[in-house]
């Protein structure tokens, strides 16, 4: 019996629209692979090409200046040890760069100076790793812990944090699969319409909707369009 692949006490939830992680414009296009339902009848199933892992970096540093240092240091400590391991694929997410100095009694996760300001985070940098799964034997949870020993491997300066988020599936370039996913759309409704046995028309709205990416099993994804089909037909007339 398959299992959903994840990696317990790391905590980051996906929404229904799986993150996404442009290239620089030749390299391919990722997207993480969510865990709710596809709600639709036509998807494709293929293997996984990466397991990813999401950090997020912080710094307790009191000054705005301070923690922009620590975060650029620590990021240029993973891109630098990034380069012993060529497989690896290191995408930028979002980055939240704040203005104000920590206060010295609210810790490192509030600013100080204001009242209104004193549950605003303080600044961070998010990553995403990503190393590619076997082709012949993809193994999530040996990839996952390599991804999790490259990590704990870098030393950080004792005031910045790097904190794991989970390690999921993902697919480059999910986009590709848009042809075959529409033949096999045009093919259901046509098996829709016989078995149906009326006469009428059918519709199908959301085509233009970008392919989310599901996960399967410990290794494989599904990939769909979020489509409605529709069948208007004429009420006969008395």
């Amino acid at each position: 019996m398959n299992h959903p692949f994840r990696l317990l006490a790391l905590g980051l939830a996906l929404s229904f629209c799986a993150p996404a992680m442009a290239g620089d414009g030749t390299a391919p296009f990722y997207v993480l692979a969510s865990r709710e339902p596809s709600g639709v009848a036509v998807t494709l199933t293929r293997q996984a090409d990466h397991i990813a892992l999401s950090l997020t970096l912080s710094s307790e540093g009191k000054k705005p200046e301070q923690q922009y240092a620590d975060i650029a240091a620590a990021r240029r400590l993973i891109l630098d040890k990034a380069k012993t391991l060529p497989q690896l694929i290191v995408k930028s997410g979002a980055l939240s760069l704040s203005v104000r100095p920590l206060s010295k009694s609210s810790g490192s996760l509030s600013l100080s100076s204001y009242s209104s300001y004193d549950n605003e985070p303080s600044s961070s940098a998010t990553l995403t790793l990503l190393l590619p799964l076997d082709a012949k034997e993809p193994d999530a949870f040996a990839t996952s812990a390599a991804l999790l020993a490259f990590v704990d491997g870098i030393a950080f300066d004792d005031k910045t944090h790097c904190t794991k988020g989970s390690a999921q599936l993902a697919v480059a370039d999910p986009e590709q699969y848009r042809a075959d996913l529409l033949k096999r759309l045009a093919k259901d409704t046509e098996q829709t319409r016989a078995a149906l046995g009326i006469s009428g028309e059918f519709t199908l709205e959301g085509l233009q909707n970008p392919i989310i990416v599901r996960q399967k099993d410990e290794t494989h994804v599904e990939l769909f369009i979020p489509y409605v089909l529709g069948l208007k037909w004429a009420q006969e007339k008395k």
